[in-house]
């Protein structure tokens, strides 16, 4: 961020937040640029896989440093971030497909299935390293065997403010004036992205879903999998229509090998730990 930001502030929200045991002390290396240094490990660590954390509504970038290294020399542009994917299939509700699908997305770190409110709404939560330099991906698409193919849909959590043009982490549309989203305009219809895109969260991890939010099944491309859907009909997917269609980003498809669903169920109850392959 171009903004100044005041150290004793940064440092007062943080011990809020962090809740170290040990605490922690803050030194400014560089214009926006600080050095947190933990006492203990362990809070180390948990600040770290509690992430990603945000001020003043900005996403907070935090790497380890090594002894030997200056905070100067570090290129900040990497975050851990949840991930959640709808409109996988049944049979491929697996850690090993999280995997592939969180590889095609950053770097996976965790993966995990989750039952939806609803007994057929699972969906998979993956922890991702994504560079917030590029824009967020919305969607993916997904082949199983040769000729089937499907999109499968995202959402974020704990997700700070984002561009709804470009879809990038660190500004937004109305701040934005080099030339990129600002000069473009931000009129709805322009929007690639919106708050969809996001699952808000309370204290101690339980999360309050937006209005209209049923899983993920209200995505702007989940329209795509679900046209009879009823829950289809809000106002938010009604919009979403009219957005464009194409990201600016190259989204290739995953492959499962060719195995019949039957197969795959009968051998590996359900999961498909030995088909996948990146195409």
């Amino acid at each position: 961020s171009v903004k100044k930001y005041n150290k004793e502030v940064l440092k007062s929200t943080m011990r809020s937040l962090w809740r170290t045991i040990f605490g922690f002390k803050i030194r400014e290396v560089g214009s926006n640029l600080f050095l947190f240094m933990f006492n203990n490990n362990d809070d180390r660590e948990k600040v770290l896989k509690l992430g990603p954390w945000w001020f003043d509504k900005q996403i907070l970038l935090l790497e380890k440093l090594e002894e030997e290294t200056h905070p100067s020399n570090i290129s900040l542009y990497k975050s851990s971030i949840w991930i959640r994917v709808f409109g996988v299939p049944f049979l491929c509700l697996s850690e090993k497909v999280g995997r592939v699908i969180g590889n095609s997305i950053g770097k996976i770190e965790e993966t995990g299935v989750v039952a939806g409110r609803r007994d057929n709404n699972q969906y998979l939560r993956l922890r991702v390293g994504i560079d917030v330099q590029e824009p967020l991906r919305r969607r993916i698409k997904f082949m199983i065997g040769s000729q089937e193919k499907i999109w499968l849909s995202f959402k974020y959590e704990k997700l700070p403010n984002f561009c709804h043009f470009c879809g990038k982490l660190r500004h937004t549309v109305k701040k934005r004036v080099d030339g990129g989203c600002h000069a473009r305009g931000s009129d709805d219809e322009d929007m690639q992205y919106g708050p969809w895109l996001t699952v808000e969260f309370y204290r101690m991890g339980s999360y309050s879903p937006r209005r209209g939010d049923k899983d993920g099944l209200d995505m702007p491309w989940s329209h795509d999998n679900n046209k009879d859907n009823p829950l289809m009909k809000n106002d938010m997917v009604e919009r979403s229509n009219r957005v464009k269609p194409i990201d600016k980003v190259s989204q290739e498809p995953l492959e499962v090998d060719k195995v019949g669903k039957r197969k795959i169920f009968e051998e590996n109850s359900g999961e498909v730990k030995r088909a996948l392959t990146l195409s």
